[in-house]
């Protein structure tokens, strides 16, 4: 799988929204946040990230 094809930055806080909202079985969740990681490693823009979590919680 190519996290960079496959994930974006939106999905991402969109998920981390899920984990929020739901109870977490952490052995389940394993696979996802491998991928979540490999994208994170390679594409993760910090700024832009705490840009998009400010207008959220305006």
């Amino acid at each position: 799988m190519n996290a960079l094809e496959v994930h974006s930055e939106h999905e991402f806080l969109e998920w981390i929204e899920t984990l929020r909202e739901s109870q977490i079985e952490v052995n389940d969740l394993r696979v996802e946040v491998d991928e979540w990681l490999i994208w994170l490693d390679r594409c993760f823009d910090r700024c832009a990230a705490n840009e998009r979590l400010q207008t959220l919680a305006r």
